[in-house]
């Protein structure tokens, strides 16, 4: 029962952060120097928010607050490099290209396990990371190919979403007093009011007139990757940070489907128009990539 609620938390947060691409694209590609921009205002609602969340939500006895504050503060700014990774990569191209690539994560996971955590990656895991990595490339060369820029900001991406699932998978353990899903949602939202705080401090220099620049955009944007970032943690709380993973890369084949709707929909400004041996291509590599990710996990 457990499992399967962690697979649909997992599928929710895939299918809520493909619309949440999609309307960073529109306002990154809108206000093309206003991406910081969307970055702050997205936290302060979503701070705002989980400040007053927080008061419904608090459990008696919890443990010390350094067993729990580290972690969530680590989940919190590695979260925030990858973001800003990713708010470059939608300024290069669009997001039916980028949700796929981002399965590119178990690559890093697997440098992170071997190289930085001393942990002993088996041959059938390097096979997966080495399947991962093939169908990047497939990705990378569909319908034109990402700058070498581009390359670099995906693998700061993520490594920054790769710190972070780590650290969320310490945050919740570290409040294994909780339920699961209590300390899930709690550590969600004590993230997310720290990082509201982070940007009502940055909001002075921030010309804060001009922040609130798209609110039917940045809106939407907040309250979808809100639900995401909850649905998250759950996940990685119930079923861990790896099979989070796979379940977060099938966003890649969402995002594929959803890029070829709306290019049928004339929304050319999102997503462009591609033949259907470039669809076969990105679905191809889509699969590959979800295939390769359950390989590393088993």
């Amino acid at each position: 029962m457990i499992t399967l609620l962690g697979i649909a938390f997992g599928v929710a947060t895939a299918l809520s952060q493909c619309f949440a691409y999609i309307f960073s694209r529109l306002f990154v590609i809108r206000h093309r120097n206003a991406m910081w921009q969307l970055l702050l205002v997205s936290h302060l609602y979503m701070g705002a928010v989980s400040l007053v969340a927080l008061a419904f939500v608090w459990p008696d006895g919890l443990p010390p607050l350094a067993t729990y504050l580290w972690p969530s503060i680590g989940a919190g700014g590695f979260y925030l490099l990858g973001q800003t990774g990713l708010f470059v990569l939608m300024r290069l191209t669009n997001p039916s290209r980028v949700a796929p690539l981002l399965g590119s994560k178990i690559l890093i996971l697997a440098l992170l396990a071997s190289l930085v955590f001393g942990k002993t990656v088996t041959p059938i895991q390097w096979l997966a990371v080495m399947a991962c990595f093939s169908a990047v490339l497939v990705l990378n060369f569909s319908g034109g190919s990402l700058p070498l820029p581009g390359i670099a900001m995906l693998l700061f991406t993520c490594t920054g979403y790769s710190l972070s699932d780590i650290h969320i998978d310490k945050l919740v353990h570290a409040l294994g007093n909780l339920p699961t899903l209590h300390a899930a949602v709690f550590g969600a939202l004590l993230t997310y009011s720290l990082l509201g705080i982070v940007a009502a401090v940055i909001l002075p220099v921030a010309k804060p007139g001009k922040l609130f620049v798209d609110w039917r955009l940045s809106i939407p944007f907040a309250a979808l990757w809100f639900l995401a970032m909850l649905t998250l943690f759950a996940c990685i709380g119930l079923v861990g940070p790896v099979f989070a993973i796979i379940l977060q890369s099938t966003r890649g084949l969402m995002s594929v489907l959803l890029g070829v709707i709306l290019a049928q929909r004339g929304w050319s400004n999102v997503e462009q128009h591609v033949t259907r041996k470039v669809l076969a291509q990105r679905v191809a590599a889509a699969a590959l990539m979800i295939a390769a990710v359950a390989l590393y996990a088993m």
